[in-house]
């Protein structure tokens, strides 16, 4: 658990607030450096992501407007 949050467990993926253009920055022809986001997950969120994959989790979030900004009221979307 995350400080008083249900949180348990985090889940690397594209950051949905930012521009699609910031997933990448090419440096020069030889190196590239791709950036991230951390999502906060709930237990029974983790348990959907082992059993139905990542992207069940994904649809979620879209459904219910999840993105990478901690909100530590956040309700469970599984």
């Amino acid at each position: 658990m995350f400080g008083t949050s249900q949180f348990c467990c985090a889940l690397i993926g594209a950051a949905i607030t930012a521009p699609e253009e910031f997933g990448q920055l090419k440096v020069n022809d030889e190196k590239t450096i791709n950036f991230f986001a951390v999502h906060l997950l709930y237990r029974e969120e983790v348990d959907l992501k082992m059993k139905k994959g990542a992207e069940a989790v994904w649809e979620l979030f879209e459904k219910h407007g999840v993105t990478e900004l901690v909100d530590i009221n956040r309700k469970n979307t599984a």
